[in-house]
């Protein structure tokens, strides 16, 4: 588990909302496995025809429900409330977003959700030790690999940045032994360097 830099107190709480949102990730993950595994294995025959025949199955209807109620645990009303506050510039959503962003859970959408928490991030006037945990999330996505959000986690660094956070990505794009987190740094360093006039930035 990461640090939280300045919630030492309240370690045991953000343990326990990382390790659950991760394992209903995982949970969600295998559910869609499962479901699309059905479609992999099919019978010759038209494809149209063959479909049918699979979602008429008594297995494909019990693995559809499970994979129902799965997104459902995933996507709670909780997580997608906290996210339409954020939309609102409301900073009650804060909390429940950057929990989302450092366990970084990986599953069916959930790339997607995270550009959108990103892009809202930038809305919000964050308090210091929410920069200190953002910033924390935004270093780790640099070793995570080719991400549909990283566009938007470099235009979100913005909302975080500060010299300690600066040296560290120069560290890491000079030092770093993987090519493309090398690269991947060297974009959330040009993304900094534009100045923050409309809140867009690149790589």
């Amino acid at each position: 588990m990461r640090r939280w830099d300045g919630a030492s107190n309240n370690s045991t709480m953000w343990d326990e909302r990382h390790a659950d949102l991760l394992m209903r990730a995982a949970e969600l993950h295998e559910a869609n496995r499962q479901l699309n595994e059905l479609f992999e294995f099919r019978p010759a025959g038209p494809p149209g025809l063959t479909a049918a025949v699979i979602k008429a199955s008594v297995q494909y209807k019990e693995r559809l429900n499970a994979y129902r109620m799965a997104m459902e645990r995933f996507y709670s009303p909780t997580l997608l409330d906290a996210v339409e506050t954020l939309s609102a510039h409301d900073r009650s959503g804060v909390a429940e977003a950057l929990v989302f962003l450092e366990a970084d859970p990986w599953c069916f959408r959930s790339g997607y959700l995270k550009q959108r928490i990103l892009r809202l991030l930038r809305g919000v006037q964050l308090d210091p030790d929410e920069q200190a945990r953002l910033r924390d999330a935004l270093l780790a996505t640099l070793s995570a690999g080719p991400r549909i959000e990283f566009r938007e986690a470099c235009r979100t660094a913005k909302v975080c940045d500060s010299a300690g956070f600066r040296d560290r990505l120069r560290q890491i794009r000079d030092e770093h032994p993987d090519r493309g987190t090398r690269q991947r740094t060297g974009w959330m360093l040009e993304a900094l360097a534009v100045p923050r006039t409309n809140g867009s930035g690149h790589p």
